[in-house]
């Protein structure tokens, strides 16, 4: 992992750091999330439904890093699925004051500033998700899991897509 100084230089990111040519861009990693998490079923959708600033500039964000950091850890993240996992809860950030709570626990984080919105809540739980993953807390890749039509495609170069369950675990 690249360091600037003692820091680990990661980029957990919510969109789309892999691309599916299969059918309607469906991804192995949609697929499980849909399967999984019923409850939160809507919030998963194929590559070729998506549109705006999630899936463009985000994407061109982490293009712009790994050009700049070649040895940079990148991961997918899916922040509302991702809090219904370790919650059981659907996302609300109208109460930020427990979500905020939730993720200063997960994360070890003390005092600082909190998110004030679910934007910078979903960026705050992103980073989260890249250190777990880095350090191996998190050692299940969505991205590795089998292909069953079409080529995934990196256009930032390498990623995963840390998750804290396996997908194996039913």
């Amino acid at each position: 992992m690249d360091r600037v100084g003692d820091a680990r230089v990661g980029l957990g990111i919510d969109t789309l750091t892999a691309l599916c040519t299969g059918g309607s861009g469906w991804r192995p990693a949609d697929g499980y999330l849909r399967r999984r998490y019923g409850d939160v079923v809507h919030s998963v959708v194929s590559a070729n439904s998506l549109y705006g600033a999630m899936a463009l500039n985000g994407l061109s964000v982490a293009i712009a890093l790994r050009t700049a950091r070649s040895n940079l850890v990148l991961t997918e993240t899916h922040p509302k699925v991702l809090y219904f996992e370790c919650t059981r809860v659907k996302h609300e950030f109208t109460v930020a004051g427990s979500m905020n709570a939730e993720l200063s626990e997960w994360a070890r984080i003390e005092g600082g500033d909190t998110p004030q919105n679910d934007h910078e809540w979903d960026a705050a739980v992103s980073a989260w998700a890249v250190e777990e993953g880095a350090a191996g807390r998190w050692a299940h890749d969505l991205h590795a899991l089998p292909l069953t039509d079409g080529q995934l495609v990196w256009p930032a170069g390498p990623s995963a897509y840390f998750w804290p369950r396996s997908p194996d675990d039913h």
